[in-house]
């Protein structure tokens, strides 16, 4: 079938989609492909093309789409001509059955009874109990940056406000005036991050430990750092730095312990109504 007359049977999809259907089906729904035995008919893509899609872009798309289901069929013609003796097909489809229903089914008590606060004294709690496993394995910085093009027409504002340690009115100076810019003075990032926005050798590691405020020009921008405090690799990061990581890992054991709750439950509800009858 030819671009063209491909594109005529995409025109009858409103038509399709909005007239009743006919006697005629092969005329209502025209088949675009064929494997074997098994065809792709014009209501199968219909849903999946865009209206408002120019004819060029549609013709594509709906090409694209015959050619990916053709491609599967054959694919899916000779894993069937494949299928091992000893492959239970049944079973499968039964346990990939029991498996969604199971997952939908806690996925439904995780979101009508799951607690999701977390408070800030329960992670303070958590992380005074288990600090110890959360050695760093890279150094961390607590730190502002600006890069900021040497032309900038804010410039000496920003060089201005920089000398004078205000770092809050920095921060409510236009984005748009700084190539990058962190100036959120409780945020810790890794070393290795910091380092990848700077040239090659402007500042060790070492050198910035010392914490006073540097600056310098390099190619078309000019770079400005302070670190108000660091962490080297193997000691304890701030409860800042992984409170999202703990706050995964307490709703999670909070989400195990629900499901075995009400598992456990649900097996005394039934055992008492003589529902369950272990033979062993």
């Amino acid at each position: 079938m030819n671009k063209i007359n491909f594109y005529i049977l995409l025109s009858l999809i409103p038509i399709i989609s909005c007239t009743p259907k006919s006697d005629d089906l092969e005329t209502e729904n025209p088949i675009l492909a064929t494997v074997f035995d098994k065809n792709l008919y014009i209501s199968d893509i219909s849903p999946l093309i865009q209206t408002e899609a120019t004819k060029e872009d549609s013709i594509l798309y709906s090409n694209s789409l015959v050619e990916k289901w053709v491609r599967e069929t054959v694919l899916l013609y000779e894993a069937e001509k494949n299928i091992p003796a000893d492959l239970d097909i049944k079973k499968m489809v039964n346990d990939y059955r029991s498996s969604l229903i199971l997952m939908n089914y806690q996925q439904k008590l995780v979101h009508e009874k799951l607690d999701t606060l977390v408070t800030k004294k329960q992670l303070e709690d958590y992380f005074d109990e288990n600090s110890s496993q959360y050695k760093l394995s890279e150094p961390i910085v607590n730190c502002i940056f600006l890069k900021v093009e040497k032309e900038s027409k804010s410039i000496k504002k920003i060089e201005s406000l920089w000398k004078a340690k205000k770092y809050t009115e920095i921060g409510e100076i236009d984005i748009e005036e700084f190539e990058l810019k962190l100036t959120d003075e409780n945020q810790w990032y890794a070393w290795k991050d910091i380092k990848a926005l700077l040239p090659n050798s402007l500042w060790s590691f070492s050198e910035l430990k010392a914490k006073d405020f540097k600056s310098k020009t390099s190619g078309n921008y000019n770079y400005y750092i302070k670190v108000f405090d660091y962490k080297d690799e193997n000691q304890i990061p701030p409860l800042s730095y992984i409170e999202d990581q703990i706050t995964k890992l307490i709703l999670h054991r909070r989400q195990t312990d629900l499901l075995n709750k009400v598992t456990e439950e649900l097996y005394e509800k039934y055992s008492k109504n003589n529902n369950i009858q272990i033979n062993i």
